[in-house]
């Protein structure tokens, strides 16, 4: 069914009660089934009505979510309501009746605009057929203003993105990637086929969407977080679970992942050098720039990420790189999107840094007033205009609205035209049935839409007809013309969109003078490599190059090509400088390729051209106990530097074997500071050196970082004998935190009478504490009693967080924990800080907040507001809401605001990042989610909840699940990587992290 995440899995709590319409499909398939019998059989035919209940809500939905009052649809009013870049208007382009809730827009050759669209979105109802459509538009009198319009597709259900070709039209629908054939040409699909089918459908809005074509004749398409696709292909099978981007080849039908990550990546654009970008609908970050193998948050498996060009940033939908004439020169090359939240559509300024990009969000281009005005999509036309795709919609959220609530709009859309008034718009170009000569010269055209669309017209034509000319063309081209190198890289593409290798005009482009063409040529290398002689002399001069982008594209493409011979050449990227995005490139493929160069290096041949810093680099990227060994050769024979050391010896404690674990270990017996980096690798190894003993000295080493390390490896490895040495460390450290590590250690080691001895009334409180913490962690039950007197006893409230928190991180701990509070007393600050911490744990323990609240005299309130309460505070907000008492509120530490959000530089990242929000989000739905945190966590910021096997658990947000473990960031805000192999379970919680 669609929308199983909500209905079935973990949003059941959203959307579970729509569980019952299984029942109803179940009654529908065996009324068709008694149907066909009856059709063997004539027999009197029984009719029965069946009743329609009236819709009821299911909760009270917040006015952020479902506006009291929404405007009926004016567009008179509408544009009225619209703030418009100065310089600049806007028009109307389309609206209904032709237009219902459009999604996605793309130009055909004609200049023709084709929009798909869905009224079925969000969940079609049981016995609905579904009838979204596909909808050609066209402006035959160039007013801007489209005055024909055809329906080239009906009976679709939900298609996220059509992209006309000649012939037809290829189509995103649910599960499948449909071609639409117009076989007669009369703009109506006459015949359909299915191309793949498999794509995942537990969220409709995170289907597959977006599509895009790239210059080289490739066509690009998304899917997002909750979408869990498995392909079936003649080129194989292919997976991609969770967000990411696919690459497809339409005349050989091979498909690819491109890029994995973001949460709802809603958009894709390529900007005239061919270099990628995306956005997304819900983890925001601005612009993410994106490469082959790129990952982003929540990338499944992977095993690390890439930050998106503007962290703090709302979400976006729709990409879009500005180029042409019509708009000003400041314009071209930036990137616009959607805030469909906030109502705006803004403009990223897009710079060039190293092998990468940086961006900066410099204005907004339009915003309403008006909470119907939706944009979801937007693309530069081929009169040099913006038009912008408005869903039109003033419920917006998915899950969380009801699927069938009666104020979902599901019969308006407009598309809206954004102009320069002083500037002249751009000659619309005669493509289609246009003579080769004519299109070839379009290949110079400043926009974007002239060159892309000749290419695809040139696309239907037959080689023999384009090629002559196309060398004819190259041939005229002037080396004195500034874009020179530009118009030889169209060139270039063309060959690639009609299959048709050029080696001669490949390595010119690669000599080129201009960087960015050379990156270009390098992508286009990969993809003719078997057509070309000795390729991988060529990418030896890549990885070489001077400029960083092409050295990032070499190592990209031989990364996708996999060989020793790629590996070797693509790590000498690391004897140039190295930036973010080279360096996770190289580091990926020297991980992915380890099955290519670690067996050889094994069987004793030379790798890396026996470059020792190469070696050890690789090495640590891969993450396999194969490569301990080697690293520990490097050790043996010195030729490990003093600043790589840590990290080596890191890598060696994780993954090696004892008598390897020994050596660094020896190591750090004349270096202790080792002993950190120890601690860290072993706790994702099983083994045991037989030295480890030798950690109990260094529990009375000067160095508090040294000492903390050996408890923990004094506890990793069940050093038994270390249980006197770590109860003294308990009693006298001087730090909690080495405290509370040493009695971890000593519940680790099962010695629980030390840690009762240590929780003994006699003990000082810090001590005790630390030992009851440690001690409930394990033993719940029977550390509660202990606990229970120290809370008593307690007069600082922050000292006992500890004990509050071992208790709320065991799966029985919370209940335990409210019993043994049933006939005590607490001081109301100990009371109080126990609840918040519930209250932030993202789990509902509403046994324990009773327990708190009578145990320290507490009157619940209640944070619930009815209408006039709401609507005085909203008023209040406006009159007199002050900026620097709000900013000194985030401050307070008893609010614990910065622990989770960011604002600029400073706080946290458990929850969104606040810099923009005033930007983007209602008063109304600040107040909600200050009160009501619950009624509507964001997306990407829901609870996961990690029971470990020893049945102890981790709260917090999802960062991702890599190839080795699951990575969350907690409430304190901290990082916690818990290996795959000691997860006993993980779950989404419908109670938020932050407390009301």
């Amino acid at each position: 069914p669609l929308n199983k995440t909500y209905v079935f899995l973990f949003r059941a709590y959203e959307m579970g009660h729509l569980a019952y319409e299984m029942g109803d499909f179940d009654r529908l398939v065996a009324a068709d089934e008694e149907r066909i019998a009856r059709l063997r059989v004539p027999r009197t035919h029984r009719y029965s009505i069946e009743r329609i209940y009236p819709w009821k809500p299911v909760h009270d939905d917040p006015e952020h979510e479902v506006p009291r009052f929404i405007p009926a649809p004016d567009i008179a009013d509408e544009l009225s309501k619209m703030e418009v870049s100065e310089g600049y208007q806007l028009n109307l382009f389309s609206a209904d009746p032709i237009l219902t809730n459009p999604i996605n827009l793309n130009w055909d050759t004609r200049g023709r605009a084709w929009v798909s669209m869905s009224s079925t979105y969000p969940h079609i109802k049981p016995g609905t057929e579904p009838d979204d459509r596909i909808v050609i538009l066209e402006d035959q009198d160039q007013d801007g203003v489209a005055d024909k319009w055809t329906i080239f597709a009906d009976g679709l259900l939900v298609p996220h993105s059509v992209m006309p070709v000649e012939g037809g039209a290829y189509v995103c629908s649910a599960t499948e990637f449909l071609f639409l054939a117009d076989t007669d040409g009369d703009d109506r699909a006459d015949e359909r086929r299915i191309v793949f089918s498999g794509f995942g459908n537990a969220d409709v809005h995170h289907m597959i969407h977006a599509l895009r074509w790239a210059p080289w004749g490739e066509l690009y398409f998304n899917q997002s977080i909750y979408i869990n696709s498995f392909i079936d292909t003649r080129w194989g099978k292919r997976r991609l679970n969770g967000s990411g981007v696919w690459r497809f080849r339409p005349e050989t039908e091979r498909l690819d992942v491109f890029a994995r990550g973001a949460v709802n990546p809603w958009g894709h654009a390529i900007d005239r050098w061919g270099q990628s970008f995306i956005t997304d609908g819900a983890g925001g970050q601005g612009p993410h720039y994106t490469f082959p193998g790129a990952a982003f948050r929540s990338a499944v498996g992977a095993p690390r990420t890439m930050p998106g060009l503007v962290p703090g940033k709302p979400n976006g939908t729709g990409c879009e790189v500005l180029s042409g004439r019509h708009f000003p020169e400041q314009w071209r090359g930036s990137i616009v999107e959607n805030d469909f939240r906030a109502n705006r559509t803004v403009r990223y300024k897009i710079t060039e840094t190293g092998s990468g990009y940086a961006a900066e969000e410099v204005e907004t281009l339009v915003r309403s007033s008006r909470q119907t005005f939706r944009p979801v999509d937007l693309k530069v036309g081929p009169d040099g205009a913006l038009y912008i795709v408005d869903w039109y919609n003033a419920i917006i959220d998915h899950g969380e609205v009801d699927f069938h609530h009666p104020l979902r709009d599901k019969a308006h859309g407009r598309i809206w035209r954004l102009i320069a008034k002083d500037r002249p718009l751009v000659e619309r170009p005669n493509i289609h049935g246009a003579p080769v000569e004519a299109l070839l010269e379009y290949l110079k055209a400043p926009e974007d839409y002239s060159r892309t669309q000749a290419k695809r017209e040139l696309a239907t034509r037959s080689r023999d007809e384009v090629l002559p000319k196309l060398e004819s063309w190259l041939t005229s081209l002037s080396t004195e013309d500034p874009e020179f190198e530009h118009h030889r890289l169209e060139a270039l593409w063309l060959y690639g969109t009609m299959n048709a290798p050029d080696e001669k005009l490949l390595r010119k482009v690669l000599a080129s003078p201009e960087p960015r063409a050379r990156a270009s040529g390098v992508r286009i290398l990969f993809h003719w490599r078997d057509h070309v002689d000795k390729p991988f002399e060529l990418f030896a001069s890549a990885i070489n190059d001077e400029h960083p982008r092409v050295r990032l594209e070499a190592v990209n493409v031989l990364r996708e090509i996999g060989s020793l011979e790629a590996a070797n050449i693509a790590i000498r990227a690391l004897n140039w400088p190295v930036d973010q995005w080279l360096d996770y490139a190289i580091w990926l493929t020297a991980r992915e390729l380890r099955d290519d160069w670690l067996p050889a290096l094994q069987a004793g041949k030379k790798v890396f051209g026996g470059a020792t810093d190469q070696l050890r680099y690789a090495l640590e990227a891969t993450g396999d106990p194969r490569a301990t060994e080697p690293l520990v050769a490097l050790l043996r024979d010195a030729k490990i530097g003093e600043g790589d050391l840590p990290n080596v010896v890191k890598t060696i404690a994780g993954l090696g074997r004892p008598p390897e674990v020994d050596l660094v270990l020896t190591l750090a017996g004349k270096q202790p500071s080792l002993l950190t980096s120890i601690a860290e690798g072993a706790r994702h190894n099983g083994v045991k050196p037989d030295g480890a003993a030798s950690v109990i000295p260094r529990l009375a080493h000067g160095e508090r970082s040294v000492r903390e390390a050996a408890a923990k490896l004094a506890g990793i490895w069940r050093v038994t004998a270390a249980g006197g040495a770590l109860a003294g460390r308990v009693r006298n450290a001087r730090n909690d935190s080495e405290r509370l590590i040493a009695a971890r250690a000593l519940a680790r080691l099962k010695q629980f009478d030390r840690l009762a001895g240590l929780a003994a009334s006699t003990q000082d409180q810090d001590v005790r504490v630390a030992a009851v913490a440690a001690w409930a962690e394990a033993q719940p039950v029977e550390a509660r009693r202990p606990a229970v007197e120290i809370l008593v006893g307690a007069s600082d409230s922050e000292q006992i967080v500890p004990v509050f928190t071992a208790f709320i991180n065991r799966e029985s701990g919370a209940s335990q924990l409210a019993e043994a509070l049933e006939k005590f007393r607490l001081k109301e600050a100990v009371a109080i800080t126990g609840i918040r911490l519930v209250r932030a744990s993202g789990r509902k323990f509403s046994e324990l907040i009773v327990a708190l609240n009578k145990a320290g005299a507490l009157k619940p309130v209640a944070f619930d507001l009815n209408q006039h309460e709401r609507e005085d505070l909203l008023a209040q907000v406006i009159t007199s809401g002050d900026a620097k008492r709000g900013a000194e509120v985030y401050r307070r530490k008893s609010m614990a605001c910065t622990l989770c959000h960011q604002i600029g530089t400073e706080g946290g990242k458990v929850g969104p990042e606040l810099s923009s929000i005033g930007a983007y989000a209602q008063p109304s739905a600040i107040i909600d989610s200050i009160l009501s945190p619950n009624n509507d966590i964001k997306q990407g910021f829901e609870t996961v909840i990690v029971t470990r096997k020893d049945d102890t658990t981790v709260a917090g947000i999802l960062q991702r699940r890599s190839d080795a473990a699951t990575i969350i960031r907690d409430p304190a805000n901290k990082i916690v990587a818990i290996p795959n192999d000691d997860v006993k379970k993980s779950t989404k919680s419908p109670v938020s992290l932050m407390p009301a």
